[in-house]
């Protein structure tokens, strides 16, 4: 797990962002991580739970640009880009599957990119797989869709993942 510096530091031109949405944020110690969230985003106490999965409205309003039929096509380009072993487009649409998952999460288009993820990529390849499980536990009213529970039904592996997720949540 990569964490990250989330203290506002002016001026800010020569910062890197790193823009991770959603994010907690956690007191680092590490002298060499010069990373800023984002320019609109100070941490001011580090033990509170109030800054849990914080996404900032400034930077990611370019997220709802995409359409639910985008998560089958990420789904699609994953697949593909994992054929061929091309790494950064396997990374940007791991990204992009993502921030539609958080976009499109109630939509029909989801449970059709879900099946596809889950029936294109081995158990091991957590890519896409992670982001799925995760949309669901934070979302459990998606395991009442018939369409949600057939998929949970032929892909153990997901239903295991969502029960695992929320067991972690309760501990």
């Amino acid at each position: 797990m990569i964490v990250y510096r989330t203290e506002l530091v002016e001026p800010w031109v020569g910062h890197k962002y790193t823009y991770e949405f959603p994010h907690t944020c956690v007191a680092i110690d590490d002298p060499g991580n010069n990373f800023v969230l984002c320019p609109h985003h100070t941490c001011n106490d580090l033990d509170s739970d109030e800054e849990e999965n914080f996404i900032c409205d400034e930077c990611c309003t370019f997220r709802v640009m995409g359409k639910p039929s985008h998560l089958l096509n990420h789904s699609k380009m994953y697949q593909i880009a994992d054929k061929y072993s091309v790494v950064g487009l396997k990374e940007l649409s791991r990204k992009s599957f993502r921030h539609c998952c958080y976009d499109f999460w109630n939509d029909d288009a989801f449970h059709i990119a879900v099946d596809h993820a889950f029936s294109t990529t081995p158990s091991s390849d957590l890519g896409l797989r992670s982001f799925v499980i995760d949309t669901i536990s934070q979302h459990m009213g998606l395991i009442r869709k018939p369409e949600i529970r057939r998929i949970m039904a032929k892909h153990s592996d997901l239903a295991i993942g969502v029960l695992l997720r929320n067991a972690e949540i309760l501990e």
